[in-house]
């Protein structure tokens, strides 16, 4: 091996480990578990999701005589759907395997307009689903008989529980703390609250009435956890709200490759400092060639 090449080894490497040095691990996106830790970073911004999710159940029209049910369709794998009924959030949840998601939510009494959006982990929705309308009647609310193509009657009730929270997505990171407000109204006090937080742990409160209050949790781990509110009355009705949360963190190892996600481009930064180290090595060996061969040429004609 000649002098020039041992020396343009030794700049290739000595890059590489400036590479890895300069570009930090800490990322923006997240494994679609539980749990899992973060192992990507470095997002270059792309178009939103141009499909609208797709809602396959419940069907058009649909009645129901409980306020809990399971709303479900298609979707692209790896994004976030939220779902909103007569334009107010209703839940979220990831895009699985296959293409489907899953959401349990409540609904209103009376008439309910349900639509679906996904979303990329840059919070870019796509266009909304099909808008599915269906019914809810309690057994205890006696509806007016309808004719042969009416729909029940849209109904209000001061006394139903339900949780009011706006959720739009925001990120986390292990060892600091999230604050999560709970609101909540109508039915009897007093009330049970539980928050499982996703990564198997689970918050338990006594109220005496439905005023606002802030509950504070803090992960270890990075990833996607999905965050279940139950609240509970003392005539044991019931409200619901599920919604994905994003932790980000570190990755587990710095030899994360790139990937497509979402329409966009997830890049691991130890990658570009691997490519800026060979490159720049490669220009530093040649550079470097040349200027020895001049110094030959020079000690040749002075001899």
């Amino acid at each position: 091996m000649t002098k020039s090449a041992r020396y343009s080894i030794q700049i290739v490497l000595a890059f590489l480990l400036v590479g890895f040095f300069i570009f930090p691990y800490k990322s923006n996106a997240a494994t679609q578990t539980q749990s899992g830790s973060i192992n990507i970073n470095g997002i270059v911004p792309g178009p939103p999701p141009s499909t609208p999710p797709t809602i396959d159940n419940p069907v058009q029209g649909q009645n129901f005589d409980v306020k809990n049910i399971t709303v479900s369709g298609g979707c692209i794998v790896g994004l976030l759907v939220k779902v909103f009924d007569n334009n107010i959030f209703a839940g979220s949840t990831l895009c699985q395997a296959g293409g489907t998601w899953s959401l349990q939510i409540d609904l209103n009494i009376g008439r309910n307009d349900l639509i679906a959006r996904q979303y990329d982990t840059l919070n870019q929705s796509s266009p909304d689903s099909d808008t599915v309308t269906v019914y809810y009647v309690p057994p205890s609310i006696s509806p007016s008989i309808p004719g042969d193509n009416a729909s029940p009657p849209v109904q209000t009730a001061e006394f139903e529980l339900r949780i009011n929270y706006d959720y739009t997505v925001i990120g986390v990171f292990p060892g600091q703390p999230f604050r999560l407000p709970i609101s909540f109204y109508g039915g009897t006090p007093p009330y049970a609250v539980s928050i499982d937080w996703g990564d198997g742990s689970t918050s338990l409160y006594s109220r005496s009435n439905s005023k606002e209050f802030v509950s504070e949790h803090i992960y270890k781990e990075a990833g996607y956890k999905t965050v279940t509110i139950k609240v509970t009355d003392a005539e044991g009705n019931t409200a619901y709200l599920q919604f994905v949360l994003v932790v980000n963190g570190r990755v587990n190892s710095p030899f994360a490759v790139p990937i497509f996600d979402g329409g966009r481009l997830a890049i691991a930064w130890p990658l570009v400092g691997l490519i800026i180290g060979i490159g720049t090595g490669i220009v530093g060996g040649i550079l470097f060639e040349r200027h020895y061969l001049v110094r030959r040429r020079k000690r040749k004609n002075l001899k």
